[in-house]
């Protein structure tokens, strides 16, 4: 996943860098924003958020689609049980 994000990063930032030595003030304006703009998405993207997901992640049995979909099955068969 970090591969294709810095992928599109860097093509998104080339862009960017094409559109700054332009004379028309909306290109110019347009440029600095795709910049700000990749900038700010990767260094969230890259270090916040995989930060986030490394301190919050699941642990033991926690977001394992197989103890989930059990307890579903459980409680369907309880609740069947029970009419």
């Amino acid at each position: 996943m970090g591969v294709s994000i810095s992928g599109g990063a860097i093509t998104t930032f080339g862009a960017g860098i094409f559109l700054l030595p332009c004379t028309v003030s909306l290109f110019w304006k347009m440029g600095i924003l795709l910049i700000v703009a990749v900038i700010a998405s990767l260094a969230y993207s890259l270090l916040f958020f995989s930060a986030l997901c490394f301190y919050l992640g699941p642990e033991g049995e926690q977001g394992d689609l197989r103890i989930i979909y059990r307890r579903f099955r459980e409680k369907i068969r309880g609740k069947l049980r029970a009419k």
